[in-house]
């Protein structure tokens, strides 16, 4: 593999899920890198976890969940700040 994905699930369904906050998770994410990515699968984590703790920016993937487009959108523009 030579190219890295990224997935989202953003379904109107939550799932019940050991974290922190004891919250239904409503995002999930996929991340998929080349085995000699070195580092890159952390710049990306990194990137999109300052991201989902703004609240306005998570509901926005959440209404964009049915638009491809505009999710990818949201997500290049998160991960190239």
């Amino acid at each position: 593999m030579s190219k890295k994905f990224l997935a989202f699930d953003v379904g109107g369904t939550t799932i019940k899920y050991a974290v922190i906050d004891e919250q239904p998770v409503s995002l999930a994410i996929a991340l998929i890198v080349p085995n000699k990515a070195d580092q890159v699968h952390l710049r990306l984590l990194s990137k999109l976890a300052r991201k989902l703790v703004d609240h306005d920016y998570a509901e926005g993937l959440r209404r964009s969940a049915h638009d491809a487009a505009q999710l990818t959108k949201q997500v290049q523009q998160a991960l190239a700040e």
